[in-house]
């Protein structure tokens, strides 16, 4: 059978989600069994279990955005707006999709 590949779309708020935690839900409840991925939580399962190249970028890139916010707490803003690079996204998630979620995945 096909892998199934769903990417959930939507602004703050919509609800993506719930929609993502149905979805994921074993078949037997009513979902597709598929494996539940955020970007975030994408960047911290990279950083931790790639010992490669790509896991010591995303490493460095957190780092360096928690020190941003910081100094940008300090100013007063709440985020300093520095964020991963999309290539770098693209990187983990191309990671995540073919070692961690070879089953199908939602995003």
């Amino acid at each position: 059978s096909a892998v199934q590949q769903i990417a959930v779309c939507g602004p703050p708020g919509s609800n993506k989600g719930n929609i993502c935690a149905l979805l994921s839900q074993p078949k037997d409840q009513g979902g597709l069994g598929l494996m539940h991925v955020t970007l975030g939580q994408a960047q911290r399962l990279a950083a931790q279990k790639d010992k490669k190249f790509l896991g010591e970028s995303v490493k460095d890139a957190l780092d360096t955005k928690i020190k941003a916010d910081i100094e940008a707490r300090k100013k007063g803003n709440v985020s300093s707006g520095f964020g991963i690079s999309d290539a770098l996204n693209a990187e983990i998630l191309n990671w995540i999709y073919t070692t961690e979620a070879k089953g199908g995945w939602v995003l």
